[in-house]
């Protein structure tokens, strides 16, 4: 069930840690992306061009880990 929500799932250390990629737009607003299409292309994993630059995905997001005792 976690492996459809989550990017990684793996048992260590005694629980169950899951990861994901997440969009994180105060990120992408501080780098001058304003809201609408380029946050859903950043949000997807696209790269955008903002005043002559090119923004990458992985400039606005951030990885969450979540662990599960068992």
């Amino acid at each position: 069930m976690l492996r459809a929500k989550y990017d990684t799932v793996e048992i260590a250390d005694g629980a169950v840690l899951a990861r994901e990629e997440t969009f994180v737009p105060e990120k992408a607003a501080t780098l001058g992306v304003g809201e609408g299409p380029a946050f859903g292309k950043l949000a997807a994993g696209e790269a955008v061009e903002v005043d002559g630059r090119t923004i990458e995905p992985h400039a606005v997001h951030e990885e969450r880990e979540l662990r599960f005792a068992y």
